[in-house]
């Protein structure tokens, strides 16, 4: 599966907060201190990698503004956000706009998955001559990221586990007398007796969850053999989809090297810097920058 698609399904899955949107998170505290409370009523601003669009939710209701949120992956921002905002399915090394677009560019745990170069590029760009920027970047060996590395651990597990295999035989035979005698432990048990995840671990609960629905909805006669199987095809995708996002995460995440040449860049472009290693509990959550110019 391609990275594209993967982020893609996460979007439609649903998801549209992040931290940043709980107000009591430092995440949160940063975005609002150098993005929401300086931002005039008029100013426009452009979110890439926008995801669906939680950042552009948190502008103020007066804000009337050009407001444009750009992703590569294909988004699905809630009604109430397509009435109020441009959200666009774009590359942000190529942006579609004209030079000196906007006042803002912001971007939250998005802005390092673009190519850098071409995407600093294009930022400038698209910037006028007073401008601000406001980036919040996963942080190479971040809490966030030691809890995507845990899970991209258990979904390779699970790839290379026999769970889905012995699913698949299992849900072949659902019809015959073997299988009215089977009962849900011993199905269990027999599904999971192979694979080797902490006990704590969130994705064998989510997945013993569903199997355990999957084998009640089976025996009920509600899935069909052939419908039984696309439900654990469906979980092999989601589950594919799960560890090349979580790869993708980890392999951008911004190292110390990487965020001096973030403010180096700005620096030659005129901008003054604001960064920060933000935490929580002593724990490392990301990196927060913010840029203004001629301000």
């Amino acid at each position: 599966m391609s990275t594209h698609l993967s982020w893609s399904q996460y979007w439609r899955g649903g998801a549209g907060e992040s931290l940043q949107a709980h107000p009591a998170s430092p995440l949160y505290g940063f975005a609002s201190e150098y993005f929401l409370k300086r931002i005039s009523t008029q100013e426009s601003v452009l979110d890439i990698a926008t995801g669906n669009g939680a950042l552009l939710r948190r502008l103020p209701l007066e804000h009337g503004g050009l407001r444009a949120g750009v992703d590569y992956s294909d988004i699905s921002p809630q009604l109430e956000l397509r009435n109020k905002h441009s959200f666009v399915r774009m590359d942000g090394s190529r942006l579609g706009f004209a030079a000196s677009s906007f006042d803002w560019v912001v971007s939250q745990f998005g802005f390092e998955y673009v190519s850098r170069e071409p995407a600093l590029a294009e930022l400038f760009r698209v910037l006028r001559e007073r401008a601000q920027v406001m980036l919040l970047c996963h942080r190479e060996g971040s809490y966030l990221c030691a809890h995507s590395k845990q899970q991209l651990l258990e979904a390779q597990l699970l790839m290379k586990s026999p769970l889905f295999l012995l699913a698949r035989q299992w849900s072949e035979c659902f019809h015959c007398e073997q299988f009215e005698r089977c009962e849900l432990k011993l199905c269990m048990d027999s599904l999971f007796a192979q694979i080797r995840l902490p006990k704590e671990s969130s994705l064998l609960l989510a997945l013993l969850h569903g199997v355990m629905q999957w084998v009640r909805d089976v025996q009920s006669g509600r899935y069909t053999g052939q419908q039984a199987q696309q439900i654990v095809n469906q979980w092999v995708i989601a589950l594919e989809a799960n560890i090349e996002r979580l790869a993708h995460q980890l392999d951008v995440a911004l190292g110390t090297k990487d965020q001096k040449y973030l403010i180096n860049e700005f620096k030659r472009q005129g901008f003054k810097a604001k960064t920060v290693a933000i935490s929580e509990q002593g724990r490392s959550l990301a990196w927060g920058m913010y840029f203004s110019r001629g301000g």
